[in-house]
């Protein structure tokens, strides 16, 4: 199953892959630092077999590329950090592809 982590830059898109993966696996900074959209790595098989397949998706800058992106994933991570409505163009936009959604919030200390 493949899963997309699209949003703001400087979201915490990669952190939150680091932290479902248990290691540090994508590349994370102070300002953006996914340039590209690129396959992180893969769950372990849960009891059915299934394996997620992460992606991580460079911020809202490359607005065409988010959009590509998606198109190809079957489910969608969206962080978020302090104010749920700045995603609200983001989900209109996925839901638009019939894309499931995870709203992830991030940063709980701001």
């Amino acid at each position: 199953v493949k899963v997309c982590f699209i949003g703001r830059v400087s979201v915490g898109k990669s952190t939150v892959i680091n932290a479902l993966m248990n290691k540090k696996l994508a590349k994370t900074g102070a300002s953006g630092t996914t340039v590209v959209v690129s396959k992180i790595g893969e769950s372990t098989p849960d009891v059915n077999g299934v394996r997620l397949a992460y992606w991580d998706v460079p911020g809202h800058s490359a607005a065409m590329e988010m959009i590509e992106a998606v198109r190809g994933m079957h489910v969608v991570v969206i962080p978020y950090n302090s104010n749920i409505s700045e995603i609200e163009v983001t989900v209109r936009l996925v839901s638009a592809l019939s894309k499931p959604i995870v709203l992830v919030r991030t940063m709980l200390d701001n």
